[in-house]
């Protein structure tokens, strides 16, 4: 029986191309992909500061957490027995939050007893970006496959990927072919960043300068608590979760504007449209460079914020 069923994490994020697009993004009545159409069924994102299945405290490694996914597929129908594979980032890059031990190694052992391909995609996470080589290293689990990118090279266009050898040499020779596959000069830019990777430590120095940054940036917990929600992640992939007040839900409005700000400021950023900054910087950086961009972060915070107290007092003087 030939399976094609995939599912994936709703809040995930794989690439723009039509089989990326599928994997990633919660369906909403704007969207173009109608993934049940063509076998993609998606399960939420266990983000623990917005934990989608009650209190953390009931729940912190996640087992219920998966069952309750299967219990929801199964009431749609969707059994694994018609699933070929799983798709995830073991620290997505919207939420730099691991997947919690329990729930990861619920869903490897429930994909093993079914004959389902667990995949996990390192393109934002792997590669020293975390503090350790590879985002898995924080979740506890080995899939049966893995893709490398960005990082892999940090200069020109290549991704690998890794896995299990039956399933790697199980295409004839030819049937992975494609024009650019295996560019002898992107291969020699991987290998190379590879050996700068080990040679200078830099799986290392992330950890430690990403300790101190995370450290710095939590002063804003303490100074605007109602306006942020988390902050958080491992090595240099770490990010500032704001919220409306009123609501609790992510201030679009107000991440954004400290963005676009602290690039004014000369530190690079970009806009995420999630609510949310993330601080990703190149794994050499200086620490003191990465830590006066971070008070850079703060300041920009303090501004923003005190320019929209201003705006509010003068809507209300009208």
């Amino acid at each position: 029986m030939f399976l094609q069923e995939i599912l994936s994490f709703g809040d995930g994020y794989h690439g723009r191309t039509l089989a990326a697009s599928l994997a990633a993004g919660r369906p909403g009545p704007g969207d173009w992909i109608d993934r049940q159409q063509v076998n993609h069924y998606q399960i939420p994102f266990p983000f623990g500061p917005r934990w989608p299945w009650g209190d953390l405290a009931d729940d912190p490694t996640g087992e219920r957490a998966f069952a309750q996914c299967i219990n929801v597929l199964e009431r749609q129908s969707i059994t694994p027995d018609k699933i070929a594979g799983f798709i995830g980032e073991p620290l997505p890059g919207w939420a730099t939050w691991p997947i919690p031990h329990g729930f990861a190694r619920a869903l490897v052992d429930w994909a093993r007893r079914h004959d389902i391909v667990v995949s996990f995609d390192e393109v934002q996470c792997g590669c020293g970006r975390t503090g350790r080589m590879f985002g898995m290293e924080h979740v506890g689990v080995v899939p049966d496959l893995f893709a490398l990118g960005k990082g892999l090279s940090s200069s020109l266009p290549v991704s690998a990927v890794v896995g299990r050898k039956d399933l790697l040499d199980d295409p004839d020779a030819g049937d992975m072919s494609s024009t650019h596959g295996g560019n002898p000069v992107c291969a020699a830019a991987a290998l190379a960043c590879l050996d700068v990777l080990e040679d200078e430590k830099l799986v290392q120095t992330s950890a430690r300068t990403g300790a101190m940054v995370l450290d710095s940036l939590r002063q804003l917990e303490q100074d605007f608590a109602e306006r942020i929600r988390s902050i958080h992640g491992p090595g240099l992939f770490i990010s500032v979760h704001t919220q409306r007040p009123e609501t609790a839900e992510p201030d679009v409005e107000l991440a954004d504007a400290v963005a676009l700000e602290a690039v004014r400021r000369g530190v690079l950023m970009f806009v995420t449209g999630r609510g949310l900054l993330k601080f990703a910087p190149p794994l050499c950086i200086d620490p003191e460079a990465a830590l006066e961009a971070a008070q850079v972060i703060r300041e920009c915070f303090r501004d923003v914020l005190k320019n929209e107290r201003v705006s509010n007092e003068g809507e209300e003087e009208h």
